[in-house]
């Protein structure tokens, strides 16, 4: 009798962990409610042919990133022009971001609005896209 008690005990066990992994998934998941659409990267756009001939050699972007931090960079031909990085979290029922910038005179709260399937974020006159993510 004893080894079978033994066989129930490991297969008990067994079960145990299994639930508390299927647990742990599940709270994971959970936690991160923030969508995942609004991550990733926006690029400086403009649907307007002066404006993109004046953006050319340009690199300039936001970056949300997963464990909320952003980063906003710009580089010209090459060179740093500006790199800022911060916190955020985001107001989920109207996407807005309110970031706390490590340094820089940058805005505290920035809006992703949903125009099509594309995310954008307005800054002043300056529009950022989402950049596409191949699936």
């Amino acid at each position: 009798m004893q080894p079978l008690t033994k066989k129930y005990t490991r297969i008990q066990i067994l079960g145990y962990l299994f639930s508390i992994s299927i647990i742990v998934v599940m709270a994971l998941l959970s936690c991160n409610k923030t969508t995942p659409a609004i991550f990733g990267t926006y690029r400086i756009y403009s649907d307007d042919p002066s404006e993109e001939r004046w953006m050319i050699g340009e690199n300039t972007y936001l970056k949300l990133n997963n464990d909320k931090t952003i980063i906003y960079n710009s580089t010209m031909n090459g060179k740093q022009r500006f790199h800022f990085e911060g916190n955020f979290t985001v107001d989920e029922k109207t996407n807005t971001l309110t970031i706390q910038w490590k340094d820089g005179k940058l805005p505290d709260k920035m809006q992703i609005q949903k125009v099509g399937s594309d995310y954008v974020i307005q800054i002043g006159t300056t529009t950022y896209k989402k950049e596409k993510t191949s699936s």
